[in-house]
């Protein structure tokens, strides 16, 4: 790695540790601590969701759940914030800030946020309140 994209790297973190003065200095710090874009968070979403359907699909008769998590700091957006550690069904969709629906992270074009797909067996897991889409 070059010394001028250890130095970008460096700054973001230091950025998000750190705080942030201006909204173009929050998406540059943003950005760089990112550094492999929104592809990578779609990519490991997807997987943990498929995870989440296969073990539905393989023990049918046990309830199983996906939960939504964010960093929980000043970067994440109005759409995710009120999810992190929002529970739903692994086939129904979680209902973000700006009341659309996600199957999955990521909502919001610098998405961070992440799902894990776990059993409920004993069903006391509270769960959000979703509408039955049309």
């Amino acid at each position: 790695m070059a010394k001028k994209d250890i130095k970008e790297k460096l700054k973001g973190i230091i950025t998000l540790a750190f705080g942030v003065e201006t909204e173009k200095e929050n998406q540059e710090g943003k950005a760089n601590l990112a550094g492999i874009g929104p592809e990578a968070t779609d990519a490991y979403a997807k997987a943990a969701l498929d995870e989440g359907l296969e073990l539905k699909k393989e023990f049918s008769d046990v309830r199983v759940i996906k939960t939504w998590f964010t960093n929980n700091d000043h970067f994440v957006c109005d759409i995710c914030r009120p999810l992190n550690g929002v529970n739903v069904e692994v086939e129904k969709p979680f209902i973000g800030g700006d009341g659309k629906e996600y199957d999955r992270p990521s909502a919001c074009p610098d998405c961070r946020c992440w799902i894990k797909s776990s059993t409920d067996i004993l069903g006391e897991t509270e769960l959000q309140n979703v509408p039955i889409s049309q």
